[in-house]
């Protein structure tokens, strides 16, 4: 994906192609992803 995710608050805030992304990581791992870093700081950062 090439948009701006820096002010995504939400998982459905981020674009498509980056959910699925992440999807197709638990999927791998078995693991659910609680935490998605969408800019360098503490507070850019959606908890699932």
């Amino acid at each position: 994906w090439s948009e701006d995710i820096s002010k995504a608050k939400t998982f459905e805030d981020l674009p498509a192609n980056a959910q699925k992304y992440l999807k197709m990581i638990e999927e791998a791992s078995g693991v659910p992803v609680k935490m998605i870093g969408v800019g360098p700081a503490r507070d850019e950062t959606i908890r699932r």
